[in-house]
């Protein structure tokens, strides 16, 4: 890092200040890159999950591209080829009421939390995937939430054509 290097006290502070941050995992280095990098293009299975939230999702792999949900998925470079999880972010994930789904392809969820966070909104859900249930967070500006979404009600979650890591 040179002479201009800096230790920061916490993950989001070099998130916000630095140019270049370096992720090191049991004194070894993961991956160094900008910030915006290390969360859209992860490495790894741990820069993916240290930098920010990730959904552990079901998915079949062909090495260019997942199915999750249904969905097509486009793999990030690191991602294994042979993967059965898909590391998807929250912000990259898709809800409607079950209601209103128009036959939109996904997998079907209950609500267990809504967050406001002022302009955003997290939504907690649990959907039924294989042999148990799958917890998945979506995150979404708050004036897309959909009408009448609230704890209980039964959604459909999908993933956006955003490239996800498999691990």
């Amino acid at each position: 890092f040179g002479q201009n290097a800096q230790a920061f006290a916490t993950r989001e502070e070099a998130e916000a200040m630095a140019d270049r941050i370096g992720v090191m995992n049991h004194g070894c280095i993961e991956q160094i890159a900008d910030p915006q990098t290390l969360y859209r293009r992860p490495g790894s299975e741990y820069v993916a999950t240290f930098i920010g939230l990730t959904n552990r999702l079901p998915g079949i792999t062909n090495g260019e591209e997942a199915v999750v949900f249904g969905q097509r998925v486009p793999l990030l470079e690191a991602s294994k080829r042979d993967a059965s999880t898909v590391l998807v972010r929250p912000e990259n994930l898709v809800i409607t009421l079950a209601a209103n789904d128009g036959n939109m392809v996904g997998e079907h969820g209950r609500v267990d939390m809504v967050h406001f966070l002022g302009a955003l909104a997290r939504v907690d859900l649990t959907v039924a995937a294989g042999v148990g249930h799958l917890p998945v967070t979506v995150q979404l500006p708050a004036n897309e939430l959909p009408a009448g979404l609230a704890i209980g009600a039964q959604v459909v979650v999908a993933p956006r054509p955003i490239p996800a890591l498999a691990v």
